[in-house]
C-alpha cells in the first residue's frame, strides 16, 4: 500500500510547489530522488504553456541523467523569466555568459531535435 506524504518544494515553501512521494522511505534513503521529482514538476508549471511544454519535456528526457550540479544549474534556469529563456532556446536573443552553461546548451539541443522531428 502506498503512503502519499508531501514533501515541500527544494528550499522554497511555496504551498503551490507541493510534490507528493509515492513512498515515505524514498525522501529518506535518496534524496536526489525527491529532487529531481521535484525538479520535473516544476518544469512542467513555470506559467507560459508554450515553455511549459518545451522544458517540460526536457525533464522527462534528461533530469534522471543529471548530476546534482547539473540540477542547480537547471534550476537556476527554472527561476528565470520565461520570456528571457524562451527567447535564449529559439536563439531570437543569445545567451548570456552567465547562462551559458552545459545544461542550456543540452536544452538547446534538445529544442532543435524536436523541431526536426516535426
Amino acid at each position: 500500500m502506498y503512503q502519499r506524504t508531501p514533501v515541500p518544494w527544494w528550499d522554497q515553501g511555496l504551498l503551490v510547489s507541493m510534490v507528493m512521494t509515492d513512498n515515505v522511505s524514498e525522501s529518506v534513503a535518496d534524496p536526489l530522488a525527491v529532487r529531481r521529482k521535484q525538479v520535473k514538476f516544476r518544469a512542467w508549471h513555470r506559467g507560459t504553456r508554450e515553455l511549459d511544454f518545451l522544458i517540460g519535456r526536457f525533464a522527462d528526457h534528461h533530469v534522471d541523467a543529471m548530476t546534482a550540479e547539473q540540477m542547480d544549474r537547471f534550476q537556476a534556469v527554472l527561476d528565470l523569466p520565461d520570456v528571457d529563456v524562451y527567447n535564449w532556446i529559439i536563439g531570437a536573443l543569445p545567451v548570456p555568459a552567465e547562462h551559458d552553461h552545459d545544461v542550456m546548451r543540452l536544452l538547446m539541443d534538445f529544442r532543435a531535435d524536436e523541431r526536426s522531428r516535426g
